[in-house]
């Protein structure tokens, strides 16, 4: 009875263990950043002009949070984002950034994009009361195909703003 009662009990604590099996560890893709759609610049008013811009924001460098674990040729990992926030004189406190990390092939051609938004508030100067350069960051999990099937090479990732017509 006691080698039954021991046998269920290591059962029991096996299964609950606190290990999770993430696969094998890859290395991370290579990170690139649009030069088009780099700087994000945003306005009180429909329509942007110089006298109107708000604040603008650029997309200053990212870091792997977490190593990049590899499983049935999807790759999962944890990605931080720097922006760099600049005021201008009629800047409102919220800052609300959209952008995209988007997945490319060896021969640059699109194969998935992600959407995302990151939230944050200028610091103000404490003299004067004006609002400051401010850096925010922004932290996602994503997950990707490492491997392109067509190319047999590695994705990588570009990262840019979300832009319309007038913020181009």
């Amino acid at each position: 009875m006691k080698k039954i009662l021991i046998f269920i009990i290591f059962i029991f604590l096996s299964g609950c263990s606190g290990k999770k099996y993430l696969g094998s560890i890859e290395s991370c893709p290579k990170v690139f950043f649009s030069k088009e759609d780099k700087i994000y610049i945003a306005s009180n008013e429909n329509e942007i002009t110089f006298e109107n811009i708000a604040y603008r924001a650029y997309i200053n460098n990212f870091a792997f949070e977490s190593k990049c674990y590899l499983e049935d040729n999807i790759l999962s990992t944890t990605i931080s984002l720097l922006f760099i926030l600049e005021p201008n004189d009629d800047a409102s406190i919220e800052v609300f950034l959209p952008y995209y990390i988007a997945t490319i092939n060896s021969n640059d051609e699109l194969i998935d994009v992600d959407y995302y938004q990151a939230l944050g508030k200028f610091r103000k100067d404490s003299d004067n009361l004006y609002f400051v350069e401010t850096e925010l960051t922004d932290t996602n999990a994503i997950k990707i195909k490492n491997i392109d099937s067509s190319s047999g090479k590695k994705n990588s990732l570009v990262i840019g703003f979300m832009l319309d017509d007038e913020k181009n």
